[in-house]
């Protein structure tokens, strides 16, 4: 239901002309019966499972009756992140560099953005990084909670490296108008209005914080872990050694 609002709603914020039909929107429908009606129609779907899973470069995201409870997460619903007993014993280094606040190269190498996150989420995933449990609030039309469980390594490392080189550079009131923004941005975006004007504000207005964003970032993937090891920030604001006056 989430994705089927956002989807209208970038269709007609595209083209106001366009017009979307759901027919199995708002019906009183089982996921069964849904699943009879999709392959009534020759419509793939994951049959064997009365999960919903949502997948893309970046990861998993799934949902549904099964996990929808408050106990523990069974093994079973993980398919790309190891648990930590079956992750290397030995650590492994990456390092990304980042440009105006994208990453731009990893381990030296220059990438696609795209190939970058592949990249990080083979390497996260072989380290047991990335799995996330949350409480999800659906959007406002819908009213409810959900659980959510999401595999997504790539958006942890590279989040642990962006935020680093933000904490070097960003002065303490732009580090807290900037995650008041995050978290009005990501709310904006999960309901759908990403061509909206106040989304399309909120994105200029944090640009030239971004600019100040660049540098080179070494972690650390050791057992779910991403640990920042060494960094070169050129723009860093850190008081150097040797350079306070005084003493404490």
């Amino acid at each position: 239901q989430n994705t089927r609002t956002r989807i209208e709603k970038h269709c007609v914020a595209l083209d106001n002309s366009v017009k979307a039909y759901g027919p199995l929107a708002n019906k009183d429908y089982s996921r069964e019966d849904k699943l009879k009606i999709l392959n009534l129609h020759n419509i793939e779907t994951n049959s064997a499972s009365n999960i919903a899973e949502d997948q893309n470069i970046w990861g998993r995201a799934l949902e549904g009756d099964p996990i929808n409870n408050l106990d523990s997460i069974g093994e079973n619903v993980f398919q790309r992140v190891k648990k930590i007993e079956e992750t290397p014993e030995e650590p492994e280094y990456i390092s990304l560099t980042f440009k105006r606040g994208i990453p731009t190269q990893m381990d030296g190498k220059p990438f696609s953005l795209e190939k970058i996150v592949i990249k990080c989420s083979e390497l996260g995933a072989k380290h047991g990084v990335g799995r996330i449990v949350i409480f999800e609030d659906t959007i406002p039309e819908l009213g409810y909670k959900e659980k959510g469980i999401f595999e997504s390594p790539a958006s942890v490392i590279i989040y642990t490296a962006h935020r680093y080189i933000e904490g070097a550079v960003l002065s303490k009131s732009e580090r807290e108008i900037k995650r008041n923004i995050e978290q009005q941005g990501s709310d904006i975006v999960y309901r759908g209005d990403w061509y909206g004007s106040n989304r399309i504000a909120l994105s200029d207005f944090i640009e030239p914080m971004e600019e100040k964003v660049n540098g080179m970032v070494i972690m650390k993937l050791f057992k779910g872990h991403v640990l920042v090891s060494k960094a070169h920030v050129p723009g860093s604001i850190l008081l150097k050694p040797g350079a306070r006056k005084g003493a404490y």
